[in-house]
């Protein structure tokens, strides 16, 4: 399935999508159209989960201008491969972690977590994080709840 800007607005909580959109493209953020049709962008799934994944991290009153490095830090090639396990039910749950420096020593974390207990391990391993739960607003989406 694929999305409208509006969509992608909502997702992020903003209020205008041309300004989001200039933001994105101001600080390199990629969320980026899969197609268009009749002149407006169609976004994947797993665009608008970043949408989402922007919007949570503004509202801890984290700036834009550092969502880019923190998005630096995840494997995104993981994390649209969860999204399409998630899209067919394979699994649950979807949490990105985002670690408060980056693991220079670990370049098998990916920061894509399916299974919630997992986040006890990240804890105990390396210290503080912030979480953002998709999986959720996933679910709910793919239900045309929201």
């Amino acid at each position: 399935m694929q999305y409208l800007t509006s969509d992608i607005k909502w997702a992020a909580g903003v209020k205008d999508g041309r300004l989001l959109l200039n933001d994105l493209s101001r600080y390199r953020i990629n969320i980026k159209p899969v197609n268009k049709v009749r002149g407006k962008n169609r976004y994947s799934l797993a665009a608008l989960g970043r949408a989402r994944i922007i919007g949570a991290l503004q509202k801890l009153c984290i700036p834009m201008s550092h969502v880019n490095k923190m998005f630096d830090r995840i494997c995104w090639d993981t994390y649209e491969m969860r999204v399409d396990q998630f899209a067919v039910r394979h699994i649950d749950h979807l949490i990105v972690v985002f670690l408060t420096f980056d693991p220079e020593f670990d370049d098998q974390f990916s920061g894509i977590i399916t299974d919630p207990t997992g986040l006890n391990k990240i804890m105990n391993e390396f210290g503080n994080f912030t979480a953002v739960d998709v999986g959720d607003f996933f679910k709910f989406k793919l239900e045309g709840i929201i």
